[in-house]
């Protein structure tokens, strides 16, 4: 049937984060390299070699990147850069400066692997640099069972917990990639995730302490059943801590980012964190308005009903794109007792379709009345409500866009950050299965 059909995705998002970070020249890296045409080399590169190269690169890049053909021509020019050169004779520097390089380049990755593991085995932080590249070699190449594995070398590696306290780029990249991982991806990862977290050192600078959410989100996220919370607790207050001290020397020196490290406390001191919310009574929400005007004011009123929440913006473009699913998930429960809800929160503004950007500062009334057109125009069948609570809501531990969640018939959240890769067939199973275990009607 046409509702089963996969749900939209963001694909490809680990790939696309390693090529931000060692394409576009981001800091994690370092310096990014090509376009210095090499051959015969019998030694490595200099530092003003790699320098070179970069700048070349960039210029290649910026006249070719939307040629025809770009990809095997970049190929092509990056194997010809890397001629010449023994990557069993390159050190940890050297190859984190060509990493871009080796990356298009297929024909050298298994020589790269094999270097970065013989480097790897340094207990020096370089070792640990190594072992990461090693992890986003695999990433770039999409091998989930080298990923896993790679994964796991580098967060176990010794010098591990002195890369975060010297507040080495590369483990906050590291710690970055696990916001790409869903709960398929981390499934046999609770026991490294644990071991991990308690040798998180008592000290980690402002710069990469935020990457430390990252994972430990995903220490939520591994399936029911590998992490007792008697284990996961000890960490979320150690970070507590840590995100505390680090809130304080921000507001002391006038910082701006003290407002976004105060934020990530609430973030750790929500229901999603302290892991009481699964099998429990929903937090209290408070709705504002609703295009069904039952759910104003609380989601309460709905109880009796399983409430899928969906949570979305109108500037989010995978949430709109996603929008066909949820108007087909909605045909499909359109009469039986099932409440689907787009969850937001005004944002201060609205977007038009065609006349754009329009402000609502401090003008919540209009702001809904004008989604309420927008509705109508985007053939939203389903209801959308705002809520007084953030839209990234610290106790369903909203961090990314779309988020669902789904409640049974009682108030309890049975499901929560639902893979974006969760077909509108498993979604369906989930949903029937709550109305079957309170003896309603299911769609047949």
């Amino acid at each position: 049937m046409s509702w089963m059909k996969s749900r939209s995705v963001v694909v490809g998002r680990s790939r696309k984060f390693v090529r931000r970070l060692f394409i576009t020249g981001l800091p994690l890296v370092g310096i990014v390299v090509m376009s210095f045409v090499v051959s015969g080399k019998s030694s490595p590169p200099h530092d003003d070699e790699i320098k070179q190269i970069s700048s070349k690169y960039k210029a290649f890049a910026k006249a070719n990147a939307q040629s025809e053909g770009f990809k095997q021509r970049e190929a092509a020019y990056c194997a010809s850069l890397i001629e010449g050169y023994d990557l069993a004779e390159l050190s940890v520097s050297h190859l984190r400066g060509l990493f871009p390089v080796l990356l298009k380049c297929p024909d050298r990755h298994e020589a790269l692997h094999e270097r970065l593991t013989e480097l790897a085995s340094n207990v020096s932080t370089d070792g640990f640099v190594a072992s990461s590249l090693d992890y986003f070699l695999a990433s770039a190449q999409g091998q989930s069972v080298e990923m896993n594995l790679a994964l796991r070398q580098a967060l176990a590696h010794d010098a591990m917990p002195t890369a975060l306290e010297e507040g080495s780029e590369i483990a906050g990249g590291l710690l970055d990639t696990f916001s790409t991982l869903d709960s398929r991806q981390l499934t046999g990862m609770g026991e490294v995730l644990i071991a991990f977290g308690q040798s998180l050192p008592d000290q980690i600078p402002g710069s990469i302490l935020p990457s430390t959410l990252n994972y430990y989100l995903a220490l939520l996220r591994v399936p029911d059943g590998e992490v007792e919370v008697a284990a996961s607790e000890p960490i979320r207050q150690h970070l507590v801590t840590l995100f505390t001290k680090a809130t304080k020397v921000a507001e002391d020196a006038k910082r701006s980012d003290a407002w976004y490290l105060k934020s990530r406390i609430a973030m750790l001191n929500g229901a999603f964190a302290r892991r009481a919310l699964m099998n429990q009574e929903a937090p209290p929400m408070e709705i504002l308005w609703s295009s069904n005007s039952a759910l104003v004011p609380t989601l309460e009123n709905l109880r009796g009903k399983v409430i899928v929440l969906d949570y979305w913006a109108i500037w989010c473009a995978p949430c709109i794109a996603k929008f066909p699913e949820m108007r087909e998930l909605q045909t499909r429960y359109g009469g039986f007792d099932v409440e689907i809800i787009g969850m937001t929160s005004p944002q201060g503004y609205h977007l038009d379709p065609e006349k754009g950007r329009i402000d609502c500062s401090n003008d919540h009334e209009k702001e809904f009345n004008l989604v309420s057109g927008y509705m109508s125009h985007m053939d939203m069948t389903w209801t959308v409500a705002y809520s007084r609570e953030s839209l990234f809501n610290n106790d369903y531990g909203v961090v990314s866009l779309p988020h669902m969640a789904i409640l049974d018939t009682q108030g309890r959240v049975r499901f929560n950050n639902i893979p974006v890769t969760t077909s509108l067939e498993e979604l369906g199973a989930m949903i029937d299965s709550l109305l079957e275990e309170a003896n309603l009607r299911a769609p047949e």
